[in-house]
């Protein structure tokens, strides 16, 4: 009788210690739409920075991995793109960040507990192409993956892993700077 009570005791501790707080509006595990909601907040970022949306989006431990940025930047592959929140707000301040005319989330491809991956499309300010004809720019197509963390009772991106066409932007600065 004395194991079966003790086996109730410590099933009872588990299930609470995984059942979301009372009155606490987020369990610990994403779910669709607030992985959908954080893509948006994080592209909406990426596409109109300000140190105060940044503030609300990233962690405090955020990283972010790009070998597509990193050749961009002149940076070796596989190195951290951005090592911290701050050293993003600092690129985001100093004017490194692209200021896309348009930035859109084609799809959120899958959201698990902690995870957020999505597929997007980024066009550059609107220019001729600079290959000698009159068209316009290909848009920069990409995908990231967001690592979600709980914090200060709301979601936010503590990790991204992003790969892009590289051409495709570089074409675009090229011909924005001309």
């Amino acid at each position: 009788m004395m194991l079966k009570a003790t086996l109730i005791t410590a099933f009872a501790c588990l299930a609470a210690t995984a059942a979301p707080t009372p009155g606490r509006a987020r369990a610990w595990c994403l779910d669709a739409n607030d992985g959908k909601k954080l893509a948006a907040r994080y592209t909406d970022l990426r596409g109109d920075f300000t140190e105060g949306k940044a503030l609300a989006v990233l962690a405090q431990g955020f990283t972010e991995m790009s070998d597509s940025a990193n050749v961009v930047a002149g940076k070796p592959p596989g190195s951290t793109t951005y090592a911290s929140q701050q050293e993003f707000i600092d690129a985001g301040l100093a004017g490194l960040l692209p200021r896309p005319e348009a930035l859109d989330v084609l799809d959120v491809l899958a959201v698990t507990c902690d995870t957020v991956t999505l597929r997007w499309s980024l066009r550059l300010a609107a220019a001729a192409a600079n290959d000698g004809s009159d068209g316009p720019l290909p848009d920069v197509l990409g995908v990231s993956v967001l690592r979600a963390v709980m914090e200060e009772d709301d979601w936010r991106v503590g990790g991204v892993w992003t790969e892009f066409n590289s051409w495709a932007y570089l074409q675009g600065v090229e011909a924005t700077h001309i």
